[in-house]
């Protein structure tokens, strides 16, 4: 073939790549801000029941209570268990700051002590389930960069797969795929992948979801650590949006209430 018509050829063929690459782009950030630009509660309260199953299949309950505030920093909560023995009492307080940090707190009442959350800290369970304490931050459009890779089926859904790209390179999981429903926009299933190893390590489905006050609410999600073969359901009930939430439940006070 002349080296001419070889040249001009192989730069279209880049040329496509670069255009597709760019509209994939393109379509995967539109796909996000439709999700990050559903309405979001401006309070929630629950009640809520953790089932952790081990690789074995056998499962342990605990029941907690959830708060949640959101405010022009990103959104607060607080979480109390009260079920069972070993972990009753436990409190976690998750504050996000003014300049786009989170500070997250533990009570452990065995010890009497609160322990502030370090960022290296952040990859460990959350009280011994498959959710981390970094999974527990709020977590906004500007935080990732997104690439459109297919629609799929979900189910009965239909849903565009979004790659979403961590931009904090301290963050435990180098990207996620996201499944957007086509109809509703929300997402209803993440795939994790280690930063550290690269590999898919934990998936989290939103197995129900209720509509209150206009916003979407998912009352039963499911974290699997596929690494590991266990998981996490949490199933919330008593579920009130937009209701009155006490401003002080998101104080340290509060948290090392007595």
């Amino acid at each position: 073939m002349n080296k001419l018509i070889t040249t001009v050829t192989l730069s279209t063929l880049s040329l496509a790549a670069l255009l597709s690459s760019a509209n994939a782009d393109e379509r995967g950030e539109a796909v996000a801000r439709a999700y990050f630009s559903l309405k979001d509660p401006t309070t929630v309260r629950s009640s809520a029941t953790m089932t952790l199953t081990d690789k074995k299949g056998a499962t342990r309950n605990r029941s907690l209570e959830m708060y949640e505030r959101k405010d022009s920093n990103g959104t607060a909560s607080f979480i109390e268990f009260s079920a069972p023995a070993d972990v009753k009492g436990t409190r976690f307080l998750n504050l996000p700051l003014d300049n786009n940090s989170t500070e997250q707190r533990i009570y452990l009442p065995a010890l009497k002590k609160v322990r502030l959350i370090a960022s290296s800290g952040k990859k460990g369970k959350f009280v011994g389930s498959d959710f981390t304490f970094y999974d527990m931050e709020d977590r906004d459009f500007e935080d990732y960069t997104y690439t459109y890779l297919r629609e799929e089926k979900l189910g009965d859904r239909t849903c565009d797969v979004v790659t979403m790209t961590q931009k904090d390179p301290s963050a435990p999981y180098s990207h996620a795929e996201a499944w957007a429903d086509t109809i509703d926009s929300f997402v209803y299933q993440l795939k994790l992948y280690d930063r550290a190893g690269g590999g898919h390590i934990k998936t989290l489905s939103v197995l129900e979801t209720k509509i209150y006050d206009g916003c979407i609410i998912p009352v039963k999600v499911r974290m699997t650590n596929v690494a590991d073969k266990t998981s996490t359901d949490l199933v919330l009930s008593n579920v009130d949006v937009n209701g009155k939430v006490d401003v002080k439940l998101f104080t340290l006070q509060h948290l090392e209430a007595k």
